[in-house]
């Protein structure tokens, strides 16, 4: 059983099978990471403000929210290291921006 599970393995992992289909699926996922990023950066005021456009967030907020647009562009374009520039960026702002802790109620992710 095992051997046989292997053979099917290898066979699969040996034969040439064109990357159009997974570079279609890696090209609108990071049109729609980038979409949602835009998102949070037009509504900013009303997501992250304590009191809507009176009690501002913190100002790093904006910065960060352009630094990881840029990340998710190089994701749509196909720049090498995107993906880990990309978690960076997300663990960064989760863990540093004092607005993800309120809306986690103080927990970390």
């Amino acid at each position: 059983m095992y051997r046989k599970l292997k053979t099917l393995v290898e066979k699969g992992l040996v034969k040439q099978v064109p990357a159009v289909g997974l570079g279609a699926f890696r090209i609108g996922f990071s049109l729609v990471i980038l979409q949602e990023i835009v998102f949070l950066f037009y509504f900013r005021h009303l997501i992250f403000d304590p009191v809507p456009f009176f009690d501002r967030a913190s100002p790093i907020l904006h910065f960060f929210l352009l630094v990881w647009a840029a990340i998710a562009v190089c994701l749509v374009l196909g720049v090498k290291f995107r993906k880990i520039m990309n978690l960076l960026a997300k663990k960064m702002g989760m863990r540093h921006l004092p607005v993800f802790k309120s809306l986690n109620r103080g927990e970390m992710a």
